[in-house]
């Protein structure tokens, strides 16, 4: 088992580029899942998220995203050959009332057993809410427009407590993003 891997991890910061990709992917096929690999570095005991990719030949179900495993590795090879930063996890999706991982969300993050694994959850909305962190639950929260609730939290498996632990997020563009919703006053 590499070094690194034994280092307890504190947080996750998502730069703007995986931030955008995330809540698109979630928005694009809202209904069904999204899934796809987390690009960045490690940086200490933290992972900085700097890209979501989608793996877009997935076949999406309201409870289940299914990935071809021939497209995984094609998508992994490419992005190993074209950019400077490495895969750090993988990001899914789920719709609605779900809101913790599944048994075979678990049983994947304990298999794959590297780097973090996001889950982002996106139901409708009716009103428009500011992005905050939630230290309690450990999640990012907030709206697009009056159009969808979106939540993110952050997992990695742990290897000394043989568990799955939760972890802290910074996403230092909603300052940004709350900004400019405020001024569209699509937040209440």
């Amino acid at each position: 088992m590499p070094d690194d891997i034994m280092l307890v991890m504190r947080s996750v910061v998502i730069e703007e580029g995986a931030f955008l990709g995330l809540v698109s992917s979630a928005v694009e096929v809202y209904g069904k899942e999204t899934a796809g690999l987390l690009i960045g570095k490690r940086k200490g005991n933290s992972y900085v998220i700097k890209y979501a990719i989608t793996y877009q030949s997935a076949k999406r179900k309201k409870t289940e995203v299914e990935i071809d495993e021939i497209s995984e590795t094609r998508l992994h090879q490419t992005h190993n050959l074209i950019s400077r930063y490495g895969r750090v996890g993988d990001y899914h999706s789920h719709i609605d009332k779900q809101e913790s991982l599944t048994k075979c969300d678990r049983m994947t993050l304990v298999g794959d057993g590297e780097g973090v694994s996001l889950l982002v959850i996106i139901k409708k909305a009716s009103t428009g809410k500011k992005w905050q962190y939630n230290t309690k639950d450990k999640k990012l929260l907030g709206s697009i427009g009056r159009e969808y609730w979106i939540s993110i939290k952050a997992y990695y498996y742990d290897h000394i407590k043989r568990k799955i632990m939760k972890v802290s997020i910074r996403c230092p563009y909603i300052r940004q993003l709350n900004r400019r919703s405020i001024a569209q006053n699509w937040v209440d």
